[in-house]
Formats: structure tokens, sequence, C-alpha cells
């Protein structure tokens, strides 16, 4: 019996911005130092209502990308739920 912690996103505006490898979802500070707080491991979860497709990636400190005004997540395409 394991725990985790997941926060969905849904809407076909949280993929469009995108490379070859993973999709980018943008947070403020805030909301990333919540979860990296967390006393579990949070799981982000993109989903698409068009495409009926869902990404995910675990919230961990290796993979985030410091911007000026927040923080941008990669997500990888790889890592599909449907």
């Amino acid at each position: 019996g394991k725990l985790i912690a997941i926060q969905l996103k849904s809407g076909d505006s949280y993929f469009r911005t995108q490379d070859e490898r993973n999709y980018y979802y943008y947070a403020d500070y805030k909301h990333i130092d919540y979860w990296l707080k967390c006393c579990l491991p949070v799981l982000l979860i993109i989903y698409s209502p068009s495409q009926e497709k869902a990404f995910w990636t675990k919230i961990d400190k290796s993979i985030l990308v410091r911007l000026s005004k927040g923080i941008k997540v990669p997500i990888p395409k790889e890592n599909d739920l449907s």
C-alpha cells in the first residue's frame, strides 16, 4: 500500500507548448513549492479532451526549468497514460 498525490490538469491549452520529446506545463513558484514539500510523491497529469490522451510526470527538482516568472515542467510524450 503506497500512496501518491496527483495534480490533474485538463484542457487542450496544456498541449500548446511542446517539442519532439516533451509537452511543457508552466507553474508559478507557489505551486511548485507546495508540490515539492508534499509528504507524498506528486504526479502531474495533463489531459487533452479532444485527443482523449493523458501524459504524466513526477514532480522532482531535477526536471524543473526555472524561468523569470515561474517554472517550466517537461512532461515526456513517452509517458502516455492513454
